[in-house]
């Protein structure tokens, strides 16, 4: 299971940036998609705790970036 600390750093090491400000709310999804199914796509419908987090990115250059990301508990990130 993980904690949001986590999920921050799987942010990080995705995006390459630095998370410099994040909010966070648990949540759960109504599948396993975490909400976020696409047209015609198949998600197994279960309820799936997680969370929801809006981070701010902060590049090599200076520039930041907004960002939403769901996550379930297991760190797997949308």
């Amino acid at each position: 299971m993980s904690d949001i600390n986590d999920v921050i750093t799987k942010i990080e090491q995705l995006t390459g940036y630095k998370v410099t400000n994040h909010k966070y709310e648990e949540r759960e999804f109504p599948d396993a998609s975490l909400g976020l199914a696409r047209r015609g796509e198949m998600a197994a419908q279960m309820m799936t705790p997680g969370y929801v987090v809006n981070v701010t990115l902060q590049d090599g250059k200076g520039k930041t970036h907004q960002r939403r990301y769901h996550s379930n508990l297991e760190g797997t990130l949308v």
